[in-house]
């Protein structure tokens, strides 16, 4: 609710209950309706149609403009966000015409939980593992420690830039069943 006091945001939340108070602090805190739309969609649907569809709107905009713009996605269910970012593997990979200099590589903000002595590390190797590739220092931005939940148990963010290698499939491999054969079209 803040952000869209200050840029467009596409909100998500599976749990209907949740999506209902999500509509409701909206209208309560007077969010304007052309910065917030909500949906109550899983999050694989909701990032590979929503995010995509608003994507290419974006860098259809971007180009014509001389001011680039940054696109954040916030993956906040500590408990299982970090499993979602396979949807990232290939998520353009029908999409050739955005990939163009020009494009805004999206930089997601996901939220987990680590119980490792090393939780950085942790947190880097299960990023790295779901987004099924390395990030080097260009992309991975940062590794933050959050708060402390219970004993040996840390929250942390991990935010980084989705390489454009992933997003287009030049060496991603998807994780999912069936979606392997998506992409070897490209190969």
């Amino acid at each position: 609710i803040p952000a869209a006091k200050q840029c467009r945001v596409f909100a998500n939340d599976l749990n209907p209950e949740s999506y209902k108070w999500l509509k409701h602090n909206a209208k309560q805190n007077k969010i304007r309706e052309d910065r917030l739309d909500t949906y109550n969609l899983d999050a694989r649907e909701f990032i590979s149609t929503v995010f995509v569809n608003h994507f290419k709107t974006i860098v259809m905009e971007n180009q014509q403009n001389s001011s680039p713009v940054d696109v954040h996605i916030t993956m906040n269910l500590p408990a299982l966000a970090v499993t979602f970012l396979d949807v990232f593997q290939g998520l353009l990979c029908d999409e050739e015409e955005l990939n163009v200099p020009s494009l805004p590589l999206p930089i997601v903000h996901v939220y987990t939980f680590s119980k490792a002595e090393d939780y950085v590390a942790d947190v880097q190797e299960r990023v790295e593992a779901n987004l099924g590739s390395g990030l080097d220092a260009d992309h991975l931005l940062e590794i933050a420690y959050v708060r402390n939940v219970s004993p040996n148990k840390e929250m942390l963010r991990a935010s980084f830039r989705v390489p454009r290698a992933i997003l287009f499939c030049k060496s991603a491999k998807r994780k999912r069943e069936g979606d392997d054969a998506h992409c070897k079209k490209l190969k």
